[in-house]
């Protein structure tokens, strides 16, 4: 190549660089993306009359940093050629892309709305259209709804051995001639109980155990679907298949009675060229009773499983070809539920595949498969050749031993060798018949177990491994975190937490555990940090929100333990996962709409407390004879069930005290974002007063301590200031000799009091507790649970029933907010400003974590390296970082390799006795700077 020709090739390439250059700068430094509609993308069926809109900001150009959004623009159009018909915002001066409610034209229902953004960036410069987004609306008034409800039970089947309180999950279809070119087809279909639609035959949708779970008494779900691509020319069959699941468990139980079944409408409307057609569900469709029952009440201990009688099976019955002249009529029944909306959460799935570990014959026909890990899910069986009315029984295990279980619900067998097992099921079990023919198979629909055992009875010949699979269960939640670090066991129990989590997130609230009770206990409040800092919970946890609002008594603003499931024990903390649900929503996702439907519900359930109240002390209630409406810290270690050595009424009462001024310091922050001024300063004047009488009632000056020499007992008074000034460090430092000396560098707290440990010696800086606490691996904490085999997170400390339990998952948030350090702040919710402040502890030499905010991706990577820590942040665009760096030498710290006095990026803030705090845009930092030897008392 000649001199002449190089020459003009870097002209060119020149040349084309400030060209690309130039459009980016035409185009701006930033551009939106991931459009979301009620957090959701390109949702059906949204029956909210003014949805929130939001999206994230990429940075065109990688690596450019202090990139903002300064303004936007949203149009909202009926078509897809985007004219802002609808809507057109305007240029709007804000930095704001989450929470943006509509504000255009009234929306209809059933109709297809786009809409798209473009922003203006720092310098203000426009970004091109976002690509178009849309949304559907659903059914917005009662008077939508032009569909009857229907449903259909028969007589109880013959000669089988179902349970007396078992419901037949009924066949329900109806067929209609189309002759027109559809344009579109959209399903409505609201159920009480479970469904799956049917359409030709074909399934309709991934989403299992349908709709989520929710309180009758008050509202049901229906779910909306796209069957377009379903539906034929000539004639058509939609069909649903119904299970009872939780509709009216109650009332099955009092009768002692087959249950109620399910209920249903359907609503189908399709637009064709020509013209509109609908189908109804009404008297004219027809039912017949399928091979599935219901199996047990739906109730505490009795979630039992289904009954499938392989003889009933019909491999037509969806079809429009089917000949269903001999089915019976469907009969109109009562609206169920006063209130039907739109399913905004997550939809329950099937996800990981797990084979079987091991199958082992136990004798006489039984074999018990192991899976090698607790789940919470549906198991699938192809089984060996059976003989016509054969009945074969499968039990669910969580947990066996070879001594009896103490009675835990358990099934007992004698192996070959003389031996026995005793398999810990909580009555889960289903049934199949036989029908005799070849490749026959079974698995559960309308139901799901917690096990990790299988034990077959009555098989003619083994199943293999190849014949046997399980699934999880679980939300379709986005995986939005990761995190690792240099000490293996922490890894370990991060993997135990989030596992345990995702067999208990399903049916649209937090189980407390999968196969004993289902409970929506207010447990699932510790693990609300964990959630959100490892999956996409801003659409789930609203929705449970809405429930304890609906299960809140009108009266007296008292509040069960469990949402939407009414029942169950517990004390004032279980009902304050209401307020925690919506503050952390709020503190996470800048949800203020949420804290605006939930305040005056938070509200009242402290008024309800303080109502109950005498001299400034809330006290047992003497109608609480069993000691089941008022507990504290539950479950500390060696208080467990079986140990007979639950806290003193009076422990209980200090507790709880010290949880009701909790919920009164969050609502005073709740009424001061909303404007509440005269009610914020309402609380924060009954404040002290209320701390001074818990602190008068409860300290024992002799023993300068709270009732008991116990870990909760020092925490919870410190975290809501009932500790006088004065007394601050003596109390600190009872608190710290427990943990190292009278614990041994373990716990002694329950499934209330860990979570509010580990929380509050974070923000008091002593991290290096909670690493001494963590990464312990003898009895109590994770790693002894770990070192015994747990697969899942267990009930109890020492593994006594439930071995897939919610009442320690609050951990896994720790790895993120501790180790790695990526905290949201209050004064900008969402992680509009992220906080990146590691803690450098025990002997761990590196991190690193993720977090997919509302505004993008946040990153804090750490590494300690010849004497020095090295942390590469990424701040996501449109926000700001508060950076901390763990060292006391400024002139040590660099970034990028450069010093940072030379930085127009980087704001000193402030120092330190172990960090120094720099400010710093959007975009990505490598800083080093000369290590301390420990972090911690800041």
């Amino acid at each position: 190549m000649n001199r002449l020709t190089i020459k003009t090739l870097f002209v060119t390439v020149s040349v084309l660089f400030m060209l690309m250059q130039t459009n980016i700068q035409a185009q701006g430094s930033i551009r939106p993306a991931k459009l979301t509609c009620e957090y959701l993308e390109n949702p059906l069926g949204i029956d909210v009359t003014k949805p929130h809109l939001a999206w994230k900001s990429i940075a065109n150009v990688q690596n450019q940093r202090n990139l903002t959004q300064t303004a936007y623009q949203i149009i909202v159009s009926s078509s897809a050629k985007g004219k802002g018909d609808v809507w057109n915002s305007g240029k709007v001066a804000s930095d704001a892309s989450n929470q943006i409610a509509y504000n255009g034209t009234v929306l209809k229902s059933h109709t297809k709305y786009y809409w798209k953004v473009k922003v203006w960036d720092q310098n203000g410069e426009p970004s091109d259209w976002s690509n178009t987004a849309t949304w559907t609306t659903g059914l917005f008034s009662p008077n939508d709804w032009q569909a009857s409800w229907v449903t259909w039970q028969p007589a109880p089947a013959q000669g089988t051995q179902a349970d007396p309180h078992g419901s037949v999950s009924p066949w329900l279809r109806k067929t209609f001639d189309l002759t027109d070119n559809l344009k579109e087809a959209t399903a409505y279909v609201n159920v009480v109980g479970y469904f799956e639609l049917y359409v030709n035959g074909k399934k309709v949708g991934n989403d299992i155990l349908k709709p989520a779970v929710s309180d009758y008494a008050k509202r049901s779900f229906y779910l909306t679907y796209d069957i377009r691509p379903y539906l034929q020319k000539g004639k058509n069959c939609i069909a649903l298949w119904l299970g009872r699941g939780w509709y009216d468990p109650d009332a099955a139980y009092r009768d002692s009675t087959r249950g109620p079944g399910a209920r249903a409408r359907i609503q189908v409307e399709m637009t064709g060229k020509k013209k509109t057609l609908k189908v109804l569900s009404d008297e004219t469709w027809k039912a017949a009773a399928s091979p599935y029952t219901t199996i047990g009440l739906y109730a505490w201990g009795a979630y039992h499983g289904e009954q499938y009688d392989a003889r009933m099976e019909n491999k037509e019955w969806n079809m429009a070809s089917y000949n269903d002249s001999k089915w019976e009529h469907v009969r109109k029944a009562p609206s169920p539920s006063p209130r039907t909306e739109s399913q905004l959460c997550p939809p329950s799935i099937k996800s990981v595949c797990i084979e079987p570990k091991k199958i082992t014959d136990l004798g006489e026909g039984r074999y018990e498969i192991d899976f090698g890990t607790n789940l919470s899910g549906s198991f699938g069986i192809n089984l060996p050749r059976l003989k016509k009315d054969q009945l074969v029984k499968f039990y669910y295990a969580d947990t066996k031993s070879s001594e009896n279980l103490k009675g835990q619900y358990d099934v007992t067998i004698k192996v070959q060798d003389g031996k026995q097992e005793s398999y810990q099921t909580f009555s889960q079990y289903d049934i199949y018949v036989a029908s005799g023919m070849p490749n026959e198979k079974f698995e559960t629909k309308f139901n799901y177990h917690g096990y990790r055992y299988v034990i077959v009875e009555n098989l003619l010949s083994a199943p293999t491994t190849k014949d046997v699979e399980a699934y999880l269960v679980e939300s379709d939640l986005k995986k939005v975190g990761s995190f690792s670090c240099s000490n293996d066991l922490f890894n370990r129990i991060r993997d135990l937490n989030l596992w345990t989590i995702r067999c208990l997130n399903l049916g649209g609230y937090m189980v407390d555990c999968p196969h004993r009770e289902r409970l929506g206990y207010g447990d699932g409040q510790v693990s609300i940090e964990t959630c959100i800092m490892n999956f996409g919970m801003q659409a789930f946890y609203p929705k449970w929100a809405q429930d304890w609002v609906d299960v809140q008594d009108e009266k007296t603003g008292d509040l069960p333990h469990t949402a939407p499931t009414r029942s169950g024990g517990g004390g004032i903390g279980w009902g304050g996962a209401m307020q925690a649900l919506t503050w952390r929503q709020y503190l996470y996702y800048g949800d203020k709409k949420m804290l605006e439907n939930n305040y005056d519900a938070c509200k009242r359930y402290v008024q309800s407390i303080e109502a109950k109240t005498k001299d400034g002390i809330l006290h047992r209630e003497g109608n609480d004879t069993d000691g089941w409406s008022f507990i504290g810290d539950w479950l500390a270690p060696d208080r467990g069930m079986d140990a007979g050595n639950n806290p003193s009424a009076l422990a209980n009462e200090f507790f709880n005290n010290c949880y009701r001024i909790y919920l009164m310091e969050h609502l005073a922050k709740m009424a001061a974002i909303l404007g509440k001024t005269e009610e914020e300063k309402e609380i924060l004047l009954k404040l002290p007063k209320i701390r001074s009488s818990v602190h008068k009632t409860f300290y024992d000056e002799n023993r300068q301590m709270y009732v008991i020499d116990e870990q909760p007992y020092y925490v919870m008074p410190l975290m809501t200031g009932v500790v006088p000034e004065n007394l601050r460090s003596t109390i600190t430092k009872k608190l710290e000799d427990n943990i190292l000396i009278k614990a041994k560098g373990h716990l002694n707290t329950g499934m209330l009091g860990t979570y509010f440990l580990i929380n509050y010696l974070h923000d008091i800086g002593r991290d290096d507790l909670i690493y001494t606490i963590m990464n312990q691996k003898t009895y109590p904490g994770w790693g002894y649970m770990i070192e015994k085999g747990a697969t899942t997170m267990w009930e109890a400390w020492n593994g006594y029933w439930s071995m897939i339990h919610s009442c320690f998952t609050s951990p896994g948030s720790w790895f993120h907010q501790g180790l790695a350090g990526i905290n949201a702040d209050e004064s900008a919710p969402g992680f509009k400003r992220v906080i990146i402040k590691p803690s450098i502890v025990g002997d761990l030499i590196w991190a690193k974590a993720r977090h997919n905010s509302i505004y993008g991706e946040i990153e804090s990577n750490w590494e300690i390296k010849d004497g020095d820590i090295i942390m590469n942040v990424t701040i996501p665009v449109n926000t700001k970082g508060q950076i901390y760096i763990p060292t006391r030498d400024v002139s040590s710290v660099t970034e990028s390799g450069k010093s940072i006095s030379n930085s127009n990026d980087i704001k000193f803030l402030a120092k330190g006795n172990n960090y120094i705090v720099y400010e710093v845009g959007s975009g990505i930092y490598k800083f080093s700077a000369k290590k301390i030897k420990q972090i911690k008392n800041e």
